[in-house]
């Protein structure tokens, strides 16, 4: 379910579409026909997930900026950049699993929670950054990352 402000998001970019058709002198389509174009289905609006969100997006400003073909394709990053605040969010909860002792600078948990996630890397995908993985590998990684903050908090919490 889309929060507020990609609620907003969805409108503000549905009237350009409508504002465009009519500059232009075309009728305004359907709006749920291009959802149907977008993602291959209807789908009220209240239902899109951010990934058909990000398509029918991408839809709308083809109709709105027809010329501009990075407007178009700037939804299409969006996923990727919600993997990326992902895995950053994540590190954060792996530097606190990982500290030693309560008195650890942020420099220094935060260095062990890369130093973590360098060797997955190294081990998986060839030593190459995050932001050179492919969607897939990157969701991988994900994962590894979420198992392995999952299994810090268990050993934590496990009684002597």
């Amino acid at each position: 379910m889309p929060t507020p402000k990609q609620k907003a998001w969805y409108w503000r970019e549905w009237a350009a579409v409508v504002a465009e058709c009519k500059r232009a002198g075309i009728q305004v389509p359907d709006r749920h026909e291009l959802h149907r174009r977008a993602l291959g289905h209807d789908s009220s609006m209240l239902e899109l997930d951010n990934h058909e969100l990000d398509l029918v997006i991408a839809e709308f400003r083809s109709w709105s900026q027809p010329d501009d073909l990075q407007a178009q394709l700037l939804p299409a990053a969006q996923q990727r950049k919600r993997k990326m605040w992902k895995l950053n969010q994540l590190l954060g909860e792996l530097a606190v699993l990982l500290q030693q002792d309560g008195n650890e600078s942020e420099k220094t948990k935060s260095a062990r929670a890369n130093r973590y996630l360098w060797a997955i890397l190294r081990d998986k995908y060839g030593n190459r950054p995050p932001e050179d993985l492919r969607d897939a590998e990157l969701s991988l990684l994900l994962v590894d990352l979420t198992r392995a903050i999952s299994r810090r908090r268990e050993s934590v919490d496990e009684p002597f």
